[in-house]
């Protein structure tokens, strides 16, 4: 696995990593680009290599669940096991980055 991740601090004491994965598909030497776009604590923001043809979105993975998120308007499309209480923790989260994640979506999906 390939790692590229530079740290910066997002101004309320959490630690904010911005890093792109490049995961295996099988036994082979083929890859597929995973992109996550941030870390904070336990969450990692990323997105699908092959999701180019839905509306602007994230997903954000936890420790045990995942979730899915529209960034335009920024609403909750899809939650598989994230405590309610956890997906309003993400949402403010993607709020205070909305910008950024707006940007990088678009960057790696309309290339």
């Amino acid at each position: 696995m390939t790692d590229f991740t530079p740290s910066l601090n997002d101004g309320g004491g959490r630690g904010v990593s911005l890093a792109v994965y490049l995961q295996p598909v099988d036994e082979g030497t083929a890859c597929t680009a995973m992109p996550t776009i941030l870390r904070i604590g336990s969450f990692r923001f990323h997105f699908y290599s092959d999701e180019g043809n839905e509306p602007p979105h994230i997903h954000v993975a936890t420790p045990d669940a995942e979730c899915k998120f529209w960034l335009e308007p920024v609403r909750l499309a899809r939650n598989r096991g994230v405590k309610p209480n956890v997906v309003r923790d993400i949402e403010r989260l993607i709020f205070e980055h909305q910008e950024l994640l707006r940007e990088k979506y678009d960057e790696y999906h309309r290339h």
